[in-house]
């Protein structure tokens, strides 16, 4: 149901493309955030060049998510394995000229992983992955970071679940 939901509703040279078989390949490009005084906040609207990822045969990589850690800047992200057909979590550092290094795969299962949601609570570092096809929202807590989780809680909630964000 959810892949016809989202069918439904993209744009129709999407949905063409899709159909006669057309793979879709993402990719994450970063760039340092502007620092001098005056500069906008929004990176995205500055003038630098987007470097992307370095490639990894078989794999591209979706979903970025950022997170600030005792050791440094760190990004998350799905990594898709062509072969395998399924994503599944990595991380790698960020330097502060927005180099990425040491790509990881940090969790994976039998199963799709995608968009990561990590965040700190409670002085603890946890993980909501995208699991939709387990129809359940999966918590898991970092045991060593950044490679080491444990699936910390599992609700099931009957139906896919797309996304999940945590708001405070």
């Amino acid at each position: 149901m959810n892949q016809l939901y989202r069918a439904l509703h993209m744009p129709p040279q999407r949905l063409l493309k899709k159909l006669t078989g057309h793979k879709e390949i993402y990719t994450i490009a970063v760039r340092p955030a502007p620092v001098a005084e005056g500069c906008d906040l929004l990176p995205a609207l500055g003038a630098g060049a987007f470097v992307p990822l370095p490639e990894t045969p078989g794999v591209w990589y979706a979903d970025p998510l950022l997170f600030h850690h005792a050791s440094g800047r760190w990004l998350f992200c799905e990594a898709f394995d062509s072969a395998a057909g399924r994503g599944s979590i990595a991380a790698a550092s960020m330097d502060d000229n927005g180099a990425v290094t040491g790509m990881q795969v940090v969790l994976q299962e039998d199963f799709h992983l995608s968009f990561p949601t990590v965040f700190d609570w409670n002085g603890e570092i946890w993980m909501i992955p995208e699991a939709s096809e387990t129809n359940a929202l999966i918590l898991s807590r970092c045991v060593e970071f950044p490679g080491k989780w444990e699936q910390a809680a599992r609700f099931p909630v009957g139906r896919p679940l797309c996304d999940a964000i945590v708001m405070e």
